[in-house]
């Protein structure tokens, strides 16, 4: 577990989860971990979406552009770009296991 958050999920913790339930050596595994995040990033970075049955779809949307204001002075305004943003959907039995655990 992280050392900053000790509720969180490291790359570092999967790759021992790997190494303890299939067998992977460490090297093997943090091979593993690594592509399988890389070729996530890469689909998303270019326009794909991944979707892992049961697990959920990762997909990007596109925030358009729009004006903000200083909160401490309503008047000063600023041009927001628009940006690509990560959105995740889980799937059914993800939504159903993350009910079950908060009673919901």
């Amino acid at each position: 577990m992280s050392k900053k958050n000790p509720d969180a999920l490291t790359k570092q913790d999967l790759v021992k989860i790997l190494n303890k339930k299939v067998g992977l050596t460490h090297a093997f595994a943090l091979e593993s971990v690594n592509a399988m995040l890389d070729a996530i990033a890469d689909a998303l970075i270019s326009g794909q979406h991944c979707e892992f049955r049961d697990f959920g779809v990762f997909t990007t949307t596109l925030h358009k552009p729009r004006i903000g204001r200083n909160p401490k002075n309503p008047s000063q305004t600023y041009q927001v770009p628009g940006r690509r943003a990560v959105r995740f959907k889980p799937g059914k039995r993800f939504r159903d296991g993350l009910r079950k655990s908060t009673g919901a």
